[in-house]
């Protein structure tokens, strides 16, 4: 089962490093923090660049959370499983829901058919159809039509609502225009 280890943000690169590095990789199969694909504009070229997904988390895959929750708080940086803890001894942990981790697979590309390992969110490709109405041609967007809630071309950024950690949250995806219509006049 998949859970989520809480990080300060912008440490969950160091917080993975000590993971790999301090806990036997025998009590996890997978920890990771997703990543997705960003165009920004970077002294007046567009620029794919990389940023986390989901800042302050990341997700690890076990089958004994007790055993590895007592192996984290060994870590000397705070690392928090989500769950509600009563003591040091009694802590409820909450696992992904099946749909959750499907949905973080799906947004990666890793699925059954792949092989894909790493965790990297790629850019959907959108088009415009003859009312100049954004389409998603590719890409992790695919299919999510009632869960964008916002494109902005300008930013080359969909806002996607999706729901996580039985909350319902907004993720920015990255977007790559390839076609563009032109109206005749």
């Amino acid at each position: 089962m998949y859970y989520v280890i809480y990080v300060n943000a912008r440490n969950e690169s160091n917080a993975k490093s000590l993971i790999k590095k301090m806990i036997p990789e025998s009590m996890y199969s997978d920890c990771f923090y997703p990543v997705r694909l960003m165009k920004k504009k970077l002294r007046g070229k567009w620029t794919v660049v990389h940023e986390r997904l989901i800042p302050g988390y990341i997700f690890i895959e076990t089958n004994d959370i007790h055993s590895l929750y007592k192996e984290l708080k060994k870590l000397p940086m705070f690392i928090r499983l989500l769950g509600k803890e009563e003591s040091d001894d009694d802590i409820d942990i909450y696992p992904l829901s099946d749909n959750e981790v499907s949905w973080l697979n799906k947004l990666s590309g890793r699925d059954d058919r792949t092989s894909k390992k790493e965790h990297v969110v790629e850019l959907s490709q959108v088009g415009f159809d003859e009312n100049d109405q954004v389409i998603v041609m590719s890409g992790p967007l695919l299919g999510m039509k009632g869960k964008i809630k916002k494109i902005n071309l300008h930013k080359r950024i969909a806002e996607v609502e999706v729901e996580f950690m039985n909350q319902k949250t907004v993720v920015h995806l990255g977007i790559e225009i390839i076609e563009k219509s032109v109206k005749e006049e």
